[in-house]
């Protein structure tokens, strides 16, 4: 039978530390596979505390928002897109005045008809309730000529409204676009009513022209001005959006054909805004300077 041999002190002594170093280094990996899934499980509890308190809290919400609708939905308010209507007299008052500024002071005119100031059209209805109050800011430049200039746009299109010129009055506007007396009876038909709103309408549209047609007139006279911003092109652009009817099909145009078409239309609507803005009636002319108010 063998016998194991007795280790010596030194040998016995080293076995003893290699098996303490080795149970140490086993607890510390342990402890730390330990300390790791507590941590996990810790986050994970946090996580599913922090979901609880948020689900809770909208639940809360949503009740009290069906118990409350008026008191948690805020009111929603359109913008203003509409500008009021003023009278035939207050229309064409403005009208006058605006003339004589361009008339006056041809720098006056740069940048009408470019800019779209919309985002004021609330403001403006707030002067319009004070047709006078609002002639004078017109006076002081408090309203400006580009803010006026919006005006006029705006008016022009609700003086048609949806009795736009159509494709069939546009073709005999461009067929007759040389002779006054033609032009001039297309228009008289166009508000040929016994409705006195159509007659009013009328009157409204010849004094909104006049100030578009005096535009071109300064345009086309200060061609030359330094730091120039106008241009006389710039009212039939804006007069054939608020006048003609026109395929809104063929401003989406891909095909060479749809596109033939819409430089044709777009020709026709130039040539049969301008025949009105050469030949329709003027409107009243402005008051001589001794007549005005002041």
């Amino acid at each position: 039978m063998m016998t194991m041999p007795i280790p010596t002190a030194e040998l016995y002594h080293a076995m003893v530390s290699a098996s303490a170093k080795a149970a140490m280094a086993a607890g510390s990996a342990i402890n730390g596979v330990r300390q790791g899934f507590l941590s996990c499980v810790t986050k994970v509890c946090n996580s599913l505390v922090t979901m609880k308190d948020a689900v809770v809290a909208g639940f809360h919400r949503l009740s009290d928002r069906m118990r409350h609708p008026a008191a948690e939905t805020p009111v929603s308010t359109r913008p203003v897109t509409m500008l009021a209507p003023v009278s035939v007299v207050d229309t064409r008052t403005f009208c006058q005045e605006l003339i004589r500024k361009m008339e006056a002071e041809p720098g006056s005119i740069n940048g009408m008809f470019r800019q779209s100031p919309k985002h004021k059209i609330s403001e403006f209805n707030q002067r319009l309730t004070d047709p006078a109050a609002l002639l004078e800011a017109v006076r002081s430049d408090e309203i400006n000529n580009v803010e006026a200039g919006f005006l006029v746009k705006q008016w022009m299109g609700q003086t048609l409204a949806d009795n736009k010129f159509s494709p069939e009055e546009r073709r005999a506007l461009v067929a007759n676009k040389d002779n006054r007396s033609e032009v001039n009876k297309i228009f008289e038909q166009k508000f040929n009513s016994s409705d006195p709103r159509v007659m009013e309408n009328k009157d409204k549209f010849i004094s909104l022209l006049s100030v578009m047609r005096k535009y071109k007139e300064v345009s086309l006279a200060n061609l030359n001005m330094e730091n120039r911003q106008h241009d006389p092109s710039v009212v039939g652009v804006v007069g054939i959006a608020q006048t003609l009817d026109l395929d809104s099909k063929l401003m989406l145009a891909t095909t060479p054909a749809e596109i033939a078409l819409r430089h044709k239309e777009k020709d026709e609507a130039l040539t049969a805004f301008t025949a009105l803005l050469d030949h329709c009636p003027p409107g009243v002319p402005p008051k001589p300077a001794f007549l005005r108010s002041h």
